[in-house]
């Protein structure tokens, strides 16, 4: 049995703060984060910044959809 941790990255201010905390997880040997849409960056460009620095697993917890339009989706997801 494998057993993997994950860290919610949420509410920790600036993006900067956020990518410090990705590069913190993935020093202390856990697997994965997790975004949300609270207070702080947006949580799409966190994981796609996060994706690519890190050798971490990345998902998104709470990301409203209704508040963004569909090409802003779009953008997000390309």
């Amino acid at each position: 049995m494998t057993v993997q941790t994950s860290v919610l990255l949420a509410n920790l201010g600036s993006l900067d703060v956020t990518l410090a905390a990705a590069a913190e997880v993935e020093a202390a040997g856990l697997d994965r984060v997790w975004l949300a849409e609270t207070s702080g960056p947006d949580p799409l460009l966190a994981a796609a910044l996060i994706a690519r620095e890190y050798d971490l697993e990345v998902g998104t917890a709470v990301v409203p959809v209704w508040s963004r339009t569909p090409a802003v989706l779009a953008a997000a997801a390309a």
